[in-house]
């Protein structure tokens, strides 16, 4: 298990999780006093990676074809942005990033945090919720930022759900 692991950890860059997409190379063996044994002796990577691609591709497919994914671009952009609703994790890497760019600029700009998990199999949902919170809000704000730290490119999958993008 721990170099099946440690190979599909190291091609996609995450560890094998529950509910995702995998090629696994199986032996299947009975024996009659302990019945059916099913080993698992390889994995290929490139399968669940080409699964996220897919999921990718029809989350766009179905944006563009309910009008959703050119719906920002039809909000006018405020000329000068002074007060930012941010949604991150309070412990996220790139949200200090975030607040020293804006603290060396030389306007004044205020931002509010809406705390959110950015990665993992409640993002989704909990991005999903600050985006209501902020809607509720949004005249207080110019413009809303979307803030997670690095990882992996299956870190990102929760942004490849149609439910998820839509919102944004």
């Amino acid at each position: 298990w721990s170099g099946i692991a440690a190979h599909f950890r190291m091609a996609t860059g995450c560890d094998l999780a529950a509910g995702m997409s995998v090629l696994l190379k199986v032996n299947v063996t009975f024996h009659e006093a302990y019945g059916f044994s099913l080993v698992v002796s390889d994995i290929d990577p490139a399968y669940t990676l080409g699964e996220n691609e897919r999921r990718k591709r029809e989350t766009i497919a179905a944006l563009e074809a309910d009008g959703v994914i050119d719906l920002n671009r039809s909000l006018p952009f405020p000329t000068v942005i002074q007060r930012v609703a941010v949604i991150s994790s309070a412990t996220a890497a790139g949200l200090q990033d975030f607040r020293n760019h804006l603290a060396e600029s030389p306007y004044a700009i205020s931002t509010t945090l809406f705390e959110a998990i950015v990665q993992g199999s409640t993002a989704e949902e909990s991005i999903i919720a600050a985006l209501g919170e902020i809607a509720e809000r949004e005249e207080e704000f110019d413009v809303v930022a979307l803030i997670r730290g690095g990882g992996s490119p299956s870190d990102l999958e929760c942004f490849n759900s149609y439910a998820l993008s839509a919102h944004i």
